[in-house]
């Protein structure tokens, strides 16, 4: 993503380690209020997204497109502590921890072929790999750097709510897909949960944050009353080129 392509030289320009950590938290919490509602999202409507975009013959690979979509998230989540890690010069952590990952995912992706459940099968296997390798990622982010577990957790803590809460919803409210339903329907169906979703998740967001007290975090610097430090370093960078 490019806020994760932003936070690779961001992170090597940064001196301090308050400066590092606000610069990880900013970076996650901007990933956060995009990725987690867009996955949220597409697991909510999923059943109106596949059959409007792809037809009625694709209707199998529904519960496929639910299950990656948060698989997504996790990888975004991954690629950001990389790049942070490769920032400060411990690319070889970063080496064994994606070989680990490899590693899992192919034993998980056998474990899953034996029990015979298919292609959806195989995509549970990456939701569930990218999950157990999250900890061994933020494990190395604390080892390195000395950014505790907390940082993530608060940095995407809000989205996550809201999000949950945006999927939650809209799933209530959206009927189950019945394939005699005319495709004008569909469309319509879809938009509505679209929308739904986006009215949902914004408000929830917004409210989880002012009942936070408004602290800093993804929420300011997307109103533009923050600067982060990987903002900063690139800013310096550009100027002297």
């Amino acid at each position: 993503s490019p806020i994760t392509r932003g936070l690779l030289p961001g992170s090597a320009k940064l001196g301090t380690h308050g400066e590092i950590v606000s610069a990880y938290a900013s970076a996650v919490g901007m990933l956060g209020l995009g990725a987690l509602p867009a996955a949220a999202g597409i697991f909510a409507v999923a059943g109106f997204l596949v059959p409007v975009l792809l037809g009625h013959k694709w209707l199998t690979v529904t519960p496929l497109i639910e299950v990656l979509a948060f698989n997504g998230v996790l990888l975004m989540f991954h690629s950001s502590i990389c790049a942070v890690l490769i920032g400060r010069g411990f690319t070889a952590r970063v080496t064994l921890t994606n070989a680990c990952h490899a590693v899992m995912l192919i034993s998980m992706l056998c474990v899953f072929f034996l029990l015979d459940v298919g292609v959806v099968g195989a995509a549970y296997a990456a939701l569930l790999t990218s999950a157990l390798c999250t900890p061994i990622y933020l494990y190395q982010l604390r080892r390195s750097l000395d950014i505790r577990s907390a940082v993530f957790v608060r940095a995407i803590a809000r989205p996550l709510t809201a999000a949950l809460i945006m999927a939650a919803t809209v799933r209530a409210v959206l009927p189950d897909y019945d394939a005699t339903l005319a495709p004008h329907l569909t469309a319509m169906w879809l938009i509505g949960g679209i929308a739904l979703g986006v009215v949902t998740y914004v408000a929830v967001e917004a409210l989880v944050w002012v009942l936070a007290g408004r602290p800093d975090g993804a929420e300011r610097l997307l109103g533009g009353g923050g600067h982060s430090h990987v903002d900063m370093a690139l800013r310096e960078r550009s100027r002297r080129f």
